[in-house]
C-alpha cells in the first residue's frame, strides 16, 4: 500500500483475494485465456456494446455483448494500442494515455534451503557503489545490477516459514533484466545483492568457510515484456498531471467505463488504488444503467453467511508484518468530504485523525452495521472486519454501558 500508509505482504499472495471475489461471480462469472482485441460501442439497435475476444482453448474469435464494459486493462496495455475501440476514443482520453506513462519495479524471488539471516530481519536494503566494483562485471560496466538500487524482503512469514526472500529491483536494471536469462538475474543478485548483505549480518554467512545456502526455487518477474501488463505500475511524467488520471477514469457515454490504478488520482500505483478505483467505477456503471449501487463492504444479508465469509476474506486478507512501521491512516488533508463525513460519523476528528498513536476505539456497532463510506473511513485507518469487531467490543465491555458511538 502506498500514499503515507503502511506497505503489507499478502499472506499466501494476492490471488486469493481475487479467487474470493471471483467466488460471488459463479463458475461462469470469469473467463480466462480470454484477450480482448476490440470493443465495439456503437450501439446496436438493443443498445448494446459488441466485445470481441481470442479464446485459447478451443482456438476463435468469440463476440459477446452486453448494456457497459468495464476496461481495468493496465495502462501499458491502452498505451499499446492492442485493444481497438470503435468508434476510436475521444481526443482527450488518448491524449492522456498518451501522456502517462507505466513504470517498472520487477521481482526477483529466491528460495534457500534455510535461512541464513535473522528472522526479525524484516528487509534488507542495498545501494550500489558508486563505480563499478571491477569493469566488465555481471551487472557492472553494462549497467546492470550494481548500478540499481534493491530492496530485499524477507518473505518467511507470509509463506508460511520457508526461507525466502524477494528483491524488489528499481530501474536501470528492471528493464535490463528482462533481457537476460533467469540464470544470469540469479546471478547478478548473488553477486551484488546477497553477498554484500549476508557479510553485512551477524552469523558468518557468505565467508570463507561458510557459504550462502543453495538455493532450491526461484522466480523472476518480468511485467515491462508482458503483453498483458506492459509495466508494473503507472507514474506522472514530465508533462503529465493528476488531471490526466481524471480523463482516463471517465466514461465514454453510457457504455464504456475505465478503471484501474492509473485512473485513480488519490492512490495511483497501488493496489488499493485499483480497488477503489472498481468500487467507484461499479457504483458510476449501476447509476448509468438504472440499478442499485453496490456494497463494497460485504453482499446483503439474503446473500447469505458462506457469500458474507468469502467477501470478509476478500476484503480483509490476513497480513504478515508490515515492511516499514505502520502508519495505519492518510492525513486528514487527503481525505474527501464524503470520508471527512463519515469519519466524523465514526466518531474521529481532525486530532484524533492525524494522531500519531494507535487508533482511538472503534465505535460499539459491528462492522456489518456500517455503511459502505465508514467502512472505507476505517479501512484507511488500518482496521479490517475482525479488528474492528474485535475493538468494539472491547470499547463495549470497558464502558459497561455500551456507551460507544452509536450509528
Amino acid at each position: 500500500m502506498g500514499g503515507g500508509e503502511a506497505h503489507y505482504l499478502v499472506h499466501g499472495c494476492l490471488g486469493q483475494v481475487l479467487r474470493a471475489l471471483a467466488e460471488e461471480l459463479g463458475g461462469e462469472g470469469v473467463r480466462l485465456d480470454a484477450a480482448v482485441e476490440e470493443v465495439d460501442y456503437a450501439p446496436t439497435p438493443e443498445g448494446r456494446v459488441r466485445v470481441r475476444y481470442r479464446a485459447s482453448h478451443p482456438p476463435a474469435t468469440v463476440e459477446v455483448t452486453a448494456r457497459a464494459v468495464v476496461v481495468s486493462v493496465p495502462l501499458g496495455v491502452l498505451k499499446a494500442g492492442t485493444i481497438a475501440f470503435r468508434p476510436p476514443l475521444p481526443p482527450p482520453k488518448l491524449a492522456a494515455i498518451e501522456r502517462l506513462d507505466m513504470g517498472l519495479l520487477n521481482k526477483v524471488f529466491l528460495q534457500f534451503e534455510q535461512a541464513w539471516w535473522p528472522a526479525d530481519q524484516v528487509t534488507f536494503s542495498y545501494l550500489p557503489p558508486a563505480a563499478p566494483e571491477r569493469p566488465g562485471a555481471a551487472g557492472g560496466a553494462r549497467g546492470g545490477a550494481g548500478h540499481s538500487h534493491w530492496l530485499v524482503v524477507n518473505c518467511a512469514e507470509a509463506m508460511d516459514g520457508l526461507p525466502v526472500l524477494m528483491a524488489l529491483v528499481a530501474p536501470p536494471y528492471s528493464w535490463e533484466m528482462e533481457k537476460e536469462s533467469d540464470d544470469a538475474i540469479v546471478a547478478d543478485f548473488l553477486l551484488h545483492v546477497v553477498s554484500h548483505v549476508a557479510r553485512a549480518l551477524p552469523g558468518g554467512w557468505g565467508r570463507p568457510g561458510r557459504p550462502i545456502p543453495a538455493i532450491t526455487a526461484r522466480h523472476v518477474t518480468r511485467w515491462g515484456s508482458d503483453p498483458f501488463s506492459l509495466g508494473s505500475y503507472s507514474y506522472l511524467p514530465v508533462g503529465a498531471g493528476p488531471c490526466d488520471r481524471e480523463e482516463l477514469a471517465r466514461a465514454v457515454g453510457d457504455a464504456v467505463f475505465f478503471c484501474g490504478e492509473a485512473a485513480h488520482s488519490l492512490y495511483p500505483s497501488t493496489v488499493h488504488g485499483a480497488y477503489m478505483s472498481g468500487v467507484e467505477t461499479a457504483g458510476k456503471v449501476c447509476a448509468a444503467l438504472g440499478a442499485a449501487a453496490p456494497d463494497p463492504g460485504g453482499p446483503p444479508a439474503a446473500a447469505g453467511a458462506d457469500a458474507a465469509a468469502r467477501r470478509a476474506r476478500a476484503t480483509a486478507p490476513t497480513w504478515a508484518a508490515p515492511l516499514r512501521p505502520p502508519a495505519y491512516k492518510v492525513s486528514w488533508s487527503q481525505l474527501t468530504a464524503a470520508e471527512r463525513e463519515a469519519a466524523l460519523s465514526l466518531g474521529f476528528n481532525f486530532s484524533s485523525w492525524d494522531h500519531d498513536g494507535p487508533p482511538p476505539p472503534a465505535s460499539t456497532r459491528s462492522w456489518a452495521r456500517l455503511s459502505a463510506p465508514q467502512r472505507q473511513a476505517a479501512r484507511s485507518l488500518g482496521y479490517t472486519a475482525a479488528a474492528w469487531d474485535a475493538d468494539s467490543s472491547s470499547s463495549s465491555s470497558s464502558s459497561g454501558s455500551g456507551s460507544g458511538i452509536s450509528i
